[in-house]
C-alpha cells in the first residue's frame, strides 16, 4: 500500500525534477504567444466619399479589410484608404488593396480566387458597394450592358464565390448596397426581365440605375432565404448633398416622384459630412448577425434604426428567381453554391425573416 507520505515525497521529488530542468533549459525556451486574427471583410467601392468611410468604420469594429481596386487604380486607393486610416483609432487593423475590374468577368474569377487563397479562412464580412451611372449605353468586353454588370451581376458573382466560405466561418454576414431608387424603379416598370441590358428598348441612365437597384434587392431575398449561416440584407445608404437641393438632375426630378412615406425617410437621411452616411451600413454588417436580420431593406443612424417596406411590385418570390435565373444564365460555369448546397444540407433551410 502507498502510503500518503510516500505519495507526498513521490510528488515532492517529481515537482523538484521539473524544476530543475527548466532551471537548464528554460533561458533557451522560446515562448509565442499568437494573438487572435482579426476578422476580414471584403468590400468593393470603397474609395468613393461613402465606400471608404464604411471601410473605415469596420477597421473601427475591429475587422481587416480588403478593398476591390479597378485596375491602374491601386495607389489611389492606398492613399485614401491610408489618409483616414491615420486620422482615425483603427486599432491597429490592415487594409489590403486587391486587384478586380467588375466590368470583366475574368477580373472578377482571379480576385475571388486571391481573395480565397490569401484570407480563406478569416472572411466573415462582404459588403458589395461598387457602383455607377453611366450616361450613355455601354457594351463590356463580356459583351453585357455595363451597369447591369457593375451594379448587378458582379454582386450575383461575388455572392455565390463567397458564399460558402461566408457560411463555414459563420455566422457571417453580406450587405448589398441599394438605393431608394428601387422604389422610383418598381413604380414605373423600371425592372424588365426580357429586357434587362436595353436591347431592345431606348436607353436611359436613371431608368438602368432604378433597375440595378431593384434587381439587388430582389438578389438579397432570395439570398437570405437559402442560407441560414450567413444573414444577407440590403441598406440604402445615407445621402450626400441631394434631397432638397442638387445631387444630378435626373435624380433631383425623380425625387418627387417616390410614395410620400418614401420621401420622408429618404429626407431624414441626407447628410453632410460621409462619415455619418456611411453609419447605417457599418451598423448593419457588424450587428445582423448578432440580431439574426436577414433578408430586409434598411435605412438607419445612429439614433434610429428602421426597415424600409418593400416595394409592392418587388415583393414577389416569383420575380426573385427570374432575376437569380437571369443572372445564373449569363455565365454557365459559375459556381451556384446556394443551389447546390440546398439540395444536400439541412444548414441551409430557409430563414424566418423578421419583417
Amino acid at each position: 500500500m502507498i502510503t500518503g507520505r510516500f505519495r507526498a515525497t513521490h510528488l515532492s521529488i517529481i515537482a523538484a525534477s521539473y524544476a530543475a530542468l527548466y532551471f537548464i533549459i528554460g533561458p533557451h525556451l522560446k515562448l509565442e504567444i499568437k494573438a487572435p486574427q482579426a476578422t476580414v471583410a471584403v468590400i468593393t467601392g470603397a474609395t468613393g466619399l461613402i465606400g471608404r468611410e464604411i471601410a473605415v468604420g469596420l477597421a473601427e469594429m475591429g475587422m481587416d479589410l480588403v478593398i476591390g481596386c479597378r485596375p491602374h487604380h491601386e495607389a489611389r486607393c492606398v492613399d485614401v484608404t491610408s489618409s483616414l486610416w491615420s486620422k482615425r483609432r483603427t486599432n491597429g487593423r490592415k487594409f489590403f488593396v486587391e486587384v478586380v475590374d467588375l466590368a470583366s468577368a475574368s477580373s472578377i474569377n482571379e480576385f475571388v480566387r486571391v481573395v480565397l487563397q490569401r484570407y480563406g479562412s478569416r472572411i466573415r464580412l462582404l459588403v458589395n458597394n461598387a457602383g455607377i451611372i453611366n450616361r450613355a449605353k455601354v457594351i463590356t468586353q463580356d459583351g453585357m450592358e455595363m451597369m447591369f454588370q457593375v451594379n448587378v451581376w458582379a454582386y450575383f458573382k461575388l455572392m455565390n464565390a463567397l458564399l460558402p466560405t461566408l457560411a463555414h466561418n459563420g455566422p457571417s454576414s453580406i450587405v448589398n448596397v441599394a438605393s431608394g431608387a428601387a422604389y422610383y424603379g418598381s413604380e414605373h416598370g423600371s425592372l424588365r426581365i426580357d429586357d434587362m441590358e436595353f436591347n431592345t428598348r431606348k436607353y436611359d441612365p436613371w431608368t438602368a440605375y432604378a433597375q440595378s437597384k431593384e434587381a439587388d434587392l430582389l438578389l438579397t431575398w432570395k439570398a437570405s432565404r437559402i442560407t441560414a449561416k450567413v444573414v444577407v440584407n440590403a441598406v440604402h445608404p445615407g445621402i450626400l448633398g441631394f434631397c432638397n437641393t442638387t445631387f444630378s438632375s435626373g435624380l433631383a426630378g425623380a425625387y418627387s416622384l417616390f410614395p410620400r412615406d418614401i420621401q420622408d425617410i429618404l429626407a431624414s437621411s441626407c447628410y453632410d459630412d460621409a462619415r455619418s452616411a456611411a453609419a447605417r451600413a457599418v451598423w448593419l454588417a457588424t450587428k445582423a448577425p448578432q440580431l439574426h436580420l436577414t433578408g430586409s431593406w434598411w435605412v438607419m443612424d445612429e439614433k434610429r434604426h428602421e426597415s424600409l417596406r418593400r416595394p409592392k411590385l418587388l415583393d414577389n418570390q416569383t420575380l426573385e428567381e427570374a432575376v437569380w435565373k437571369y443572372c445564373r444564365g449569363i455565365d454557365f460555369t459559375i459556381v451556384d453554391p446556394l443551389y447546390e448546397q440546398a439540395s444536400r444540407s439541412a444548414d441551409l433551410d430557409c430563414c424566418q425573416h423578421p419583417f
